[in-house]
């Protein structure tokens, strides 16, 4: 945090000095910021203000046949397999599944089960050679996948996030990813127009969470 006059004076509100660690200061600007918004003492203090504590059974027992879901990881690093795991044992299918890049080379860990089990219907992804499941279906005709330059990809997300109408970029610019998309000129350069990447669900790893939703 900078130490300019408006987060002096919060922290002196709050009780706390700019010597105390990053984890408290956030923690107690949060509590004073839900206060203002109307939660009592009480209902911070009980944790019922926004508990985000769930099972994993009650977190996918919406997901629907088409739906579509974002998966964090890298080349299966870091990727919810747990919640991968769970999606297989449910079933749920034709899945669009956006990750930035598909499972680890092995076949039987992370995303590729979702494809060994023929759940997916589409990959929004930037690479997705390290899978051969999902190449020899793509091959066969039986799922889609589409393709972002990977910086591209995660601005995609982003802007979405952000509540953004797309963002501009030069890459692809003469290349098979600018077929079909909306050219703009800003101050006579030309760039792509890319517009949001949303999804139904997310789902990423963590080690450890709180009620707030942090992880």
């Amino acid at each position: 945090l900078p130490h300019n006059g408006a987060v002096i004076t919060l922290l002196g509100i709050a009780g706390l000095t700019h010597t105390q660690s990053n984890r408290d200061i956030f923690a107690i600007i949060e509590k004073h910021r839900l206060m203002i918004e109307g939660f009592s003492h009480e209902e911070l203090v009980k944790g019922k203000f926004m508990d985000k504590v769930t099972s994993l059974d009650q977190a996918l027992e919406n997901i629907h046949d088409g739906a579509t879901i974002m998966l964090g990881g890298f080349a299966g690093v870091g990727a919810p397999l747990k919640t991968i795991d769970k999606l297989v044992e449910i079933g749920v299918k034709d899945l669009t599944v956006i990750a930035v890049v598909n499972a680890y080379p092995g076949q039987d860990f992370g995303i590729a089960l979702l494809f060994k089990s023929h759940l997916v219907k589409k990959l929004i992804t930037s690479h997705s050679g390290t899978c051969q499941i999902a190449l020899d279906q793509y091959a066969n005709g039986e799922i889609e996948i589409e393709y972002f330059p990977m910086g591209t990809f995660i601005e995609k997300i982003r802007a979405r996030g952000a509540g953004l109408g797309g963002v501009l970029t030069a890459t692809g610019l003469g290349t098979l990813v600018e077929e079909g998309k909306e050219k703009l000129t800003v101050q006579g350069k030309e760039y792509l127009l890319e517009l949001p990447l949303r999804a139904d669900y997310a789902f990423i790893k963590g080690y450890r969470g709180d009620k707030y939703g942090n992880i």
